[in-house]
């Protein structure tokens, strides 16, 4: 079907709109609305599985009380402002440590180019001032010990601390024993795998220095021929 409108009006150029008004997100809100919808339903149905794992659980304890899905989905919610507390915790730590060397990129950081060498620098001197106190521990020990380095990691008298890197994960320094102060050139002490190809390491000598980690390897070999 078709209108005909009076030609007076068609020569004012009006234009007529039917229908109401809708109002739309931009693309960012509603991006940020789905996904907003899309954790919420995850929240509420890890509560639902951890509700009922928790309520299986108490059916072999009897004084375990039982769990209402309202406290299901309170833990988790303090849980995760917990961990929201530990992560903020740490990219606090990392920004004191280095600071100014992190700049955003979309929702992650990356190290700034001009503060990478920098960086590099610093974990270098942090690791060769950690290794640089356990050599002083480990030669404070073979000067009350007729110049006898300790025969393990767990001997009394040097410090369980003093093994530990500065690596975040706890790691500890490689220790052979069986040496002697200031006496030879063997290698005492090794960091761990998780420095990577060149690593510091400590010397019967009292020498530091950083080698690769083959050169490392190829010696500690030798040193285990000797021995048979």
């Amino acid at each position: 079907m078709s209108v005909d409108f009076p030609p007076a009006i068609l020569s004012f150029g009006l234009e007529f709109v039917a229908g109401m008004p809708q109002i739309r997100l931009t693309d960012f809100a509603r991006l940020r609305l789905e996904v907003m919808s899309f954790f919420l339903v995850a929240l509420l149905l890890l509560a639902w599985i951890f509700q009922l794992l928790w309520n299986a659980i108490s059916k072999d304890i009897p004084s375990w009380p039982k769990l209402h899905f309202r406290g299901a989905a309170g833990i988790l919610v303090v849980t995760l402002l917990l961990l929201g507390l530990v992560l903020s915790m740490i990219t606090g730590a990392r920004e004191l440590m280095t600071p100014r060397a992190w700049k955003p990129k979309g929702s992650t950081f990356v190290l700034q180019e001009h503060h990478a060498g920098q960086s590099k620098e610093w974990l270098d001197s942090a690791c060769q001032q950690r290794i640089q106190n356990l050599r002083d521990a480990l030669w404070e020990y073979a000067a009350n010990h007729d110049r006898n380095l300790p025969p393990h990691r767990l001997t009394d008298g040097v410090p369980l601390q003093t093994w530990l890197t500065i690596d975040p994960g706890g790691a500890r320094f490689d220790y052979w024993a069986g040496a002697r102060a200031d006496e030879g050139d063997r290698l005492v002490v090794v960091e761990p795998a998780v420095f990577g190809e060149e690593r510091f390491v400590l010397w019967s000598s009292g020498v530091i220095s950083k080698i690769p980690e083959k050169e490392a390897a190829e010696h500690l070999a030798r040193m285990l021929r000797e021995k048979e």
